[in-house]
């Protein structure tokens, strides 16, 4: 299950209080919501590949998932792409492992953007 929620940052210093993974959840701060496509996409490589993150060269699995998120392949990238505001509101995205095993939410139609960013987190993370 993924779940969203607006968050009001003021300082650099909460983001990495609210980006966490726990074995079972985990969740990222950004300054824009990701279509549900690239949220669920997201969700799915993150919990399939999470056991074999000690074979990449991410280490944090925050960073993967912050990663997988902006379709980023390099860490920096992906930090720039976040688009946190501070102070502000942001978007705090949670995702649980259930997401593999629940039922697959319906899925509006894909833009040309999305299949792009697909292409790219399959290429790069899968």
């Amino acid at each position: 299950m993924i779940s969203i929620s607006k968050v009001k940052i003021n300082r650099k210093e909460e983001i990495s209080s609210l980006s966490t993974y726990d074995g079972k959840n985990v969740s990222q701060v950004l300054g824009y919501l990701p279509s549900d496509i690239i949220l669920a996409q997201s969700c799915y490589i993150f919990f399939r590949s999470i056991q074999y993150l000690n074979r990449m060269r991410v280490r944090s699995p925050e960073m993967f998932f912050l990663m997988l998120l902006t379709s980023s392949p390099q860490i920096k990238d992906a930090i720039s792409s976040s688009k946190i505001n501070i102070p502000g509101e942001n978007y705090l995205i949670k995702c649980n492992s259930c997401r593999l095993s629940c039922d697959q939410d319906g899925v509006s139609p894909l833009t040309r953007e999305d299949r792009i960013r697909l292409t790219l987190n399959a290429i790069t993370f899968a």
